[in-house]
């Protein structure tokens, strides 16, 4: 990975105490949305400016449950059968 700095000694630091649902890191990358493992949404819409132009930004809609769902799971399952990647649009929108 050239060009890439990264402190090997404190990469516990990155680590994420639990796992998230939907995860947002813009960057100078292409705008994306989709599942990037482990039931996670990954989000990059770039940046809201670019110098003196619009940038782009991500329009997020998540859906819930059904009632149906909901009345046919126990509370715990209800809860942990979640399936954000289902329930969720993304539109990456572009400011001109």
């Amino acid at each position: 990975m050239a060009g890439v700095n990264i402190d090997l000694l404190h990469t516990r630091k990155l680590e994420l105490p639990c796992t998230p649902d939907i995860l947002i890191t813009p960057s100078k990358l292409a705008p994306m949305a989709e599942d990037i493992g482990g039931g996670v949404l990954g989000v990059n819409p770039q940046s809201l400016a670019k110098y003196k132009s619009g940038g782009s930004f991500a329009l997020i809609t998540v859906h819930p449950l059904s009632d149906a769902h909901m009345r046919s799971k126990k509370p715990d399952e209800a809860v942990s059968d979640r399936s954000v990647l289902a329930r969720t649009r993304v539109d990456i929108i572009s400011i001109k």
